[in-house]
C-alpha cells in the first residue's frame, strides 16, 4: 500500500475517502507493533493491520 496522503504529522490522513491512522500497540512484554488502526475491542485492546496481518494489543500511551 502507498500512503502518499499522510499529513505532515505522519499519523493520520485520507485514502480512498477514508481516514487512516497509525497506532502503536504492545504485544506481550517487549514487542511493539505499529500499523493502521482497524478497531477497538470491548476489553480495551486495539487491532492494527500491517499488510495482510492483524495484531491485537494494548495502545502505547503518548508522552505529550
Amino acid at each position: 500500500m502507498a500512503y502518499s496522503h499522510f499529513v505532515a504529522s505522519g499519523i493520520w490522513g485520507q485514502r480512498f475517502g477514508r481516514i487512516i491512522m497509525l497506532r502503536t500497540i504492545t504485544v506481550g512484554n517487549h514487542i511493539q507493533v505499529q500499523g493502521l488502526y482497524v478497531r477497538s475491542l470491548e476489553n480495551g485492546k486495539v487491532i492494527v493491520a500491517v499488510g495482510e496481518r492483524q495484531y491485537e494489543g494494548q495502545l502505547v500511551k503518548r508522552l505529550n
